[in-house]
């Protein structure tokens, strides 16, 4: 917890400076305006560009550019002395990651006295210790991924035959119409470059995200930032198969694994027949349907007459209580686009039996096996 002393209303939530701003409270040795006295005197006062006299305006009132401010602050974001065309989107947020003095919410309710609303981000004090092992760290190795962020090339990329790339494609809503935004996969091991000493992933603490090349700000909008995983193997042997006539390892069969949800894949994304999908009601009072998601798993290029398995592993650190497994055995014939010989799937039954569900493309076979993605089974 950030400590306060309530009698002389003064607190460590300083900003990583140590130094307090337009406050009484503490010895002038400790506040900003007397450690950059030389940097204030040196500012024009009277100048007539209205831009710099709001950035002098904002200097004089917090010399070292570190006060919180929420962004909704109406107090300091409408005050045209500091902000005369108004503030921007932008601007709202440029203090509430950026501010370190007094942005506990402790120190919000009893000592900020330049917002109209007092409320704070953290509950601790600032540190640059970000993984609080009280060492200095140096190093810096990381592996690296690049997006490009330009309309066309994300338009480009998003395209179905383009499939080498982190674009999965742009998210439709139900009648088909794109809607701007674009869904990005990253499997991790497919990194751009690697950059220091790294070799591997077993010890991953932080995330960095930045942008180059734009001439002007810009603002770039995240639905949602979810790392994700699963853990798959292959069987070597599969119980319900007497004898394989071709050889199928030297095949270009290729088992995709993938999911599909009603948010990302509105337009093509259909509940399991009997599913109930939960509703909630957003504070519009507007009801809105919860995530539902189902595995998909598409089948490609069969040369011959071949098995492919599928199983899922359990991993004991989700919060998933039983995870069922499921095998699908293909014995394809020769005239299978107008006589297909349907697969045989065996559900292992763990809690309840999730629905399975076996479709033939035109083009490709495709299971679709759907399981709620809110219920305790994956």
């Amino acid at each position: 917890m950030v400590d306060i002393d309530d009698a002389s209303r003064r607190t460590e939530d300083l900003g990583l400076d140590g130094l307090a701003s337009g406050s009484l409270e503490y010895p002038p040795f400790a506040t900003e305006e007397i450690h950059f006295a030389d940097f204030l005197n040196s500012l024009d006062r009277n100048s007539n560009d209205p831009r710099y006299r709001a950035e002098v305006a904002k200097a004089l009132a917090d010399p070292s550019g570190d006060d919180y401010h929420y962004f909704g602050n109406s107090q300091y974001y409408e005050n045209s002395e500091f902000f005369p065309a108004s503030a921007s989107f932008q601007q709202h947020f440029s203090r509430y990651f950026a501010g370190h003095e007094l942005n506990a919410f402790e120190t919000q309710t009893k000592l900020a006295n330049n917002t109209s609303v007092k409320r704070g981000n953290s509950r601790f004090p600032d540190s640059e210790d970000r993984n609080l092992n009280s060492t200095v760290d140096t190093e810096n190795s990381y592996f690296q991924y690049e997006i490009p962020l330009s309309k066309r090339a994300l338009d480009s990329l998003a395209a179905p035959q383009q499939v080498d790339d982190y674009i999965v494609g742009e998210v439709a809503d139900a009648d088909g119409n794109g809607t701007g935004w674009y869904q990005v996969r990253i499997p991790v091991q497919q990194y751009s470059r690697r950059v220091g000493d790294i070799q591997d992933f077993s010890l991953i603490e932080f995330i960095r995200l930045w942008t180059t090349g734009h001439e002007v700000p810009f603002t770039a909008r995240f639905a949602s930032l979810e790392l994700v995983g699963s853990q798959w193997q292959k069987s070597e042997a599969i119980t319900l198969e007497r004898e394989t006539p071709f050889d199928t390892t030297g095949t270009e069969t290729v088992l995709t694994i993938s999911s599909i949800n009603n948010e990302e894949n509105a337009e093509t994304y259909l509940p399991p027949v009997g599913a109930v999908v939960s509703q909630s009601r957003l504070a519009s009072g507007r009801v809105q349907n919860a995530r539902e998601q189902s595995l998909l798993s598409v089948l490609r290029t069969w040369a011959q007459a071949s098995s492919e398995p599928f199983s899922r592993r359990r991993i004991p650190d989700l919060t998933c209580s039983s995870i069922p497994t499921c095998a699908c055995l293909f014995t394809p014939t020769d005239n299978w686009l107008t006589e297909p010989t349907w697969p045989h799937c065996r559900w292992k039954k763990v809690v309840r039996k999730p629905p399975c569900s076996c479709a033939w493309g035109r083009t490709r076979p495709m299971i679709t096996t759907n399981t709620n993605s809110r219920s305790p089974q994956l």
